[in-house]
């Protein structure tokens, strides 16, 4: 008898615990991105669930907006302390965190869902800075909370029903915070490809240093530059003849510090570092 009433417990956990989960996949580390490369390879599937819950900070707020003239014995309840039903109608998603140079769009526009619809979240782009970001979708929810629970006592000579009715939008449980994303720098690229080598001299230097490209094929070449933190801070075409090539650096009005020096030529490319002074 024990082990099948731990079993019912156990089913209806897990049939709860399914239900109850809006977004796959849910908080947790998103696919790495590499900067300035395009990342497009990421969703976010959704189903809008018809039950949630929001805080009562919310709902006292939402009765005094209603019924004004609870207004002088609602903070006497302790409501804000406490944490209401809500069957929900309907939920708009706001993504918050994202690197500069990623946005996240929804299937629909706006990004608003009625209860059990599905959809998608993309996230895409071409990121410009580095680093780990923590993701959050916020869940704004409309629908009708169940107040049954505070309607007696000092509240019943005001007539509120047993369901209150939002007068607006409002944060609920739905939220899912935590996702992770890692925004990587392109250091990793090597200082050389089977198309040509690239040297800098001086390295370090203050003023004005030589890009060196010895390229077996010609054409005109990309250079970026990009500082420790990934930010664009220089970008110009150069035409490169086959053999050696020397090309002048001005790196005067840079800040100290390291940079990443990205030539790209005939569809290849190859970074180096470069120590401002």
């Amino acid at each position: 008898m024990k082990t099948q009433l731990l079993i019912a417990i156990l089913l209806f956990v897990s049939l709860h615990s399914v239900r109850g989960q809006m977004f796959t996949p849910s908080a947790s580390a998103l696919l790495d991105g590499e900067l300035n490369q395009a990342y497009t390879d990421q969703v976010i599937d959704f189903t809008v669930p018809q039950n949630a819950t929001i805080s009562g900070a919310v709902v006292e707020q939402a009765i005094g907006i209603a019924f004004p003239a609870t207004q002088p014995v609602l903070g006497f309840l302790n409501i804000d302390n406490q944490t209401f039903d809500l069957i929900v109608s309907r939920t708009t998603l706001i993504v918050n965190g994202l690197p500069n140079g990623l946005s996240a769009d929804c299937d629909a526009t706006p990004c608003t869902y009625i209860t059990n619809a599905n959809g998608f979240i993309t996230i895409s782009g071409t990121p410009t800075e580095t680093g780990q970001f923590t993701i959050d979708i916020q869940t704004l929810s409309e629908g009708d909370v169940d107040i049954s629970s505070i309607t007696g006592g000092v509240l019943a000579p005001f007539g509120l029903p047993q369901s209150l009715d939002l007068p607006a939008p409002v944060p609920s449980s739905l939220d899912e915070s935590g996702y992770t994303l890692n925004i990587n720098n392109t250091s990793g690229i090597e200082e050389q490809n089977e198309l040509y080598r690239l040297l800098v001299y001086p390295n370090p230097s203050d003023e004005i240093c030589t890009l060196s490209v010895n390229s077996k094929q010609s054409g005109i070449a990309r250079i970026e530059i990009f500082s420790a933190t990934g930010k664009l801070v220089q970008t110009h075409a150069e035409s490169i003849n086959l053999g050696l090539n020397q090309i002048p650096i001005d790196v005067v009005s840079f800040p100290t510090g390291l940079y990443f020096l990205k030539v790209i030529l005939n569809g290849n490319q190859a970074l180096i570092r470069i120590q401002k002074n």
